[in-house]
């Protein structure tokens, strides 16, 4: 990829740490001794996209392709996971653990597209497992599970082998970025703490842009190069959003020419670096009008290049299936 090496270095250094954080933590589940073929635990947010640091959440989410699992073995795994936050520092569980709910694969099929789907966090489930995670329990249910997902959205596949447009997961996707621009609204209308709002306001425009549409335009790459399948999005998924760049720069060369992807990633990795920091720090650093006014500028020049990516790759006609 068409990167300065400092760029190359830092984010192979988040990468570095991210797995053996995760590596650690896959040591610490195997004491557990949990012996669940049906269950699967996987990271997501800055874990799952590989580029965590010290100051990161872990964000971890319990999916089973099963019908129950035992509320005492759960209560087991959950005591461990705050052990092994505590033992490395990390910060406490968001919403006081409320993410770490077992969700059942039946039950999100079931309710997919539907009120509920929203409602009981199945939609925030499927699609950060499809978009940003990385597996700490059970690879081969994760890998099911995923498989799964993918043939629901696929099946009308049969039908239409030579003309598949993947509607139904650019949707979901589309659906879940515009989830989080209304989410952010939503708590700037509960809570009145200004500078905590331009910190998530700050994140919205940078890494929940990041993963969403890194997997819009390599789905587009797919389609462009006529190797939309089941098999070709699997290998997307397994992908970390910034890998998904890299291969979709290393199959469209004139990418490398217009630079688009090199200003995303350096954007990004601008990003990474001024909010690697703790809450109170990162507070004061967004109330310095000249940071507020660099990460306006940033921000803006982030989504236009990823814009300029979509109108480069998928071209009008995928801009006209995105839009209406």
């Amino acid at each position: 990829m068409s990167l300065d090496l400092n760029n190359i270095k830092y984010l192979q250094n988040r990468r570095s740490f991210s797995l053996r954080r995760i590596s650690a933590l896959k040591k610490h589940l195997k004491k557990v001794k949990i012996n669940d073929p049906n269950l699967c635990i996987f990271a997501a947010g800055s874990y799952g996209r590989l580029t965590a640091s010290k100051h990161s959440d872990l964000d971890l989410f319990f999916v089973h392709s099963g019908k129950n699992i035992s509320n005492i073995k759960k209560i087991e795994i959950d005591s461990n996971l705050i052990k092994f936050c505590k033992k490395n520092n990390l910060p406490e569980f968001s919403d006081d653990g409320d993410y770490l709910k077992i969700h059942y694969l039946n039950q999100i099929k079931k309710i997919l597209g539907s009120p509920e789907d929203d409602y009981k966090n199945s939609f925030t489930v499927r699609m950060l497992m499809l978009l940003e995670s990385y597996p700490v329990y059970n690879q081969v249910a994760y890998m099911r599970i995923i498989k799964d997902f993918i043939r629901t959205y696929f099946r009308d596949y049969k039908r239409h082998p030579n003309d598949f447009h993947t509607m139904f997961l650019d949707n979901d996707i589309i659906r879940f970025w515009k989830t989080f621009c209304l989410n952010y609204e939503h708590r700037r209308n509960t809570k009145h703490d200004a500078m905590k709002a331009q910190i998530r306001n700050l994140k919205l425009k940078f890494s929940r842009i990041f993963t969403c549409f890194s997997m819009v335009v390599a789905i587009m790459g797919l389609r462009k190069m006529g190797k939309i399948s089941e098999k070709n999005l699997m290998k997307l998924i397994l992908k970390t959003p910034i890998q998904r760049l890299e291969w979709l720069e290393s199959n469209f060369k004139d990418l490398e020419k217009k630079q688009y992807i090199k200003f995303v990633i350096k954007n990004y990795c601008w990003f990474l670096r001024n909010t690697d920091t703790n809450g109170k720090e990162l507070i004061k650093w967004i109330s310095q009008p000249v940071n507020k006014k660099e990460a306006e500028f940033r921000a803006e020049k982030f989504g236009d290049n990823y814009f300029d990516i979509i109108e480069h790759v998928g071209g009008r006609n995928t801009l006209r299936y995105l839009v209406i």
